[in-house]
């Protein structure tokens, strides 16, 4: 039975950090008058434990993958929201109390969240030196589950591009980024990042389509089932042909193929060449790989997740979107990947509803972009993207990917 709720300026689980506990975000806790009396000497204490529910997490989960690595847990071993009986437990720090209300620091809940019990937090009964999670230790010794590879996809119309030029500029500030081109009909990416086309493909550079092609159907008729490469050993972002690369500052714009001749074949050899481009390719410290796909849920067939960490899904207002979405977020668990959900080019009156029917298939919202008349405008005319335009929600999106475990 719950003695209050929790009134927070984080409404989704997008706009939440992943531990309140390095939060400097206040929040309130309403205690409900019949059990007000309870609160008695309660602004005495420094720090309480806050035990609250997770009342929008899923509740037949009891394995999962968290942000601190790429390996399954069980979800009573890990502190996961999702999870049977979704109670939450934060150490919050007490700022004030004015009647019932208590304003704390130091917590991740959404606003609205039931809340279950408030006890003083006791650093001589509750911390425990020394105490350890062995495979959370193990992880950190890893450096953690970074994503520094990411594909991107979405319906055609639904803003991918958009989210891949975002989010490559925002990365860029603090080092590094490829962008992808994995879609053979895309031929506004460039203009988006700010920048003139390479001087030739991935593909072209290969050899062209029939080249690769012949090569690929010479792998399938080896006796020994090795699998097809096309690069060399030691694959970074700086040996990549530079005729291959358009680069302006820190962000790089690499196509993999476009069509080029009338009747030239199917996009097989594209999704090889990615797939391998992916696998492959050595990032350094602080350099990332964003990949924009075509349409659909193709390159999931073709295998070029295999090379990746995660996978952004745009979803806009439509209803092939929520079904995409739902197809794309089956395939990226079966592959043991992370799965992101944003939402793009939604307002007032189309948000909830495309909420309400992601929420029936279980899939949960990371981040929302709304609709923006200065993206709509430039993308009709051509003009470079301004990551300004969605820059709180870009740093929020960054902030997750540099800081897997945060």
């Amino acid at each position: 039975m719950p003695i209050g709720v929790v009134h927070s300026p984080y409404k989704s689980k997008g706009d939440a950090p992943f531990q309140g506990r390095f939060s400097k975000e206040t929040m309130e806790l309403e205690i409900y008058p019949e059990y007000a009396a309870g609160l008695k000497d309660i602004e005495e204490a420094t720090h309480l434990i806050v035990l609250y529910w997770f009342d929008r997490a899923r509740r037949d989960t009891l394995q999962t993958k968290t942000p601190h690595d790429s390996e399954v847990h069980g979800v009573f071993a890990c502190r996961s929201p999702s999870r049977p009986n979704p109670i939450a437990f934060c150490a919050a720090e007490l700022l004030s109390r004015e009647g019932n209300r208590l304003m704390v620091r130091g917590m991740e809940a959404l606003d609205g969240s039931p809340l279950i019990d408030i006890k003083p937090y006791s650093a001589q009964i509750d911390s425990i030196p020394g105490a350890r999670i062995g495979w959370f230790d193990k992880s950190k010794s890893r450096g953690g589950r970074k994503m520094t590879k990411m594909i991107v996809c979405g319906r055609g119309g639904s803003g991918k591009s958009t989210v891949v030029t975002l989010l490559a500029k925002a990365l860029g500030e603090l080092g590094k980024v490829l962008v992808v081109d994995t879609d053979e009909s895309n031929l506004g990416l460039c203009k988006m990042l700010g920048q003139e086309p390479p001087e030739m493909s991935l593909m072209g550079s290969l050899g062209g389509k029939s080249v690769v092609r012949e090569k690929l159907l010479a792998s399938l008729q080896q006796q020994n089932g090795e699998k097809v490469t096309f690069f060399k050993d030691d694959l970074s972002l700086e040996a990549l042909p530079p005729a291959c690369v358009s680069w302006n500052g820190p962000v790089g714009n690499l196509r993999i193929g476009k069509i080029e001749h009338n009747m030239e074949g199917c996009a097989c050899p594209m999704g090889s060449i990615t797939r391998s481009l992916l696998k492959e390719l050595q990032v350094s410290e602080n350099q990332w790989v964003i990949a924009d796909t075509e349409a659909g849920v193709e390159h999931f067939g073709r295998g070029i997740l295999e090379g990746a960490d995660a996978v952004l899904m745009v979803v806009d207002p439509s209803y092939e979107s929520v079904l995409l979405a739902e197809k794309a977020k089956g395939l990226t668990e079966e592959a043991h990947k992370k799965f992101f959900v944003i939402l793009n080019k939604v307002d007032e009156s189309t948000e909830p509803t495309l909420r309400q029917e992601l929420s029936r298939r279980g899939i949960e919202i990371d981040f929302t972009l709304g609709y923006s008349q200065d993206i709509s405008r430039a993308n009709l005319v051509g003009d470079a993207l301004d990551v300004n335009i969605q820059r709180e929600n870009m740093n929020k999106l960054v902030d997750k990917i540099i800081k897997p475990g945060s």
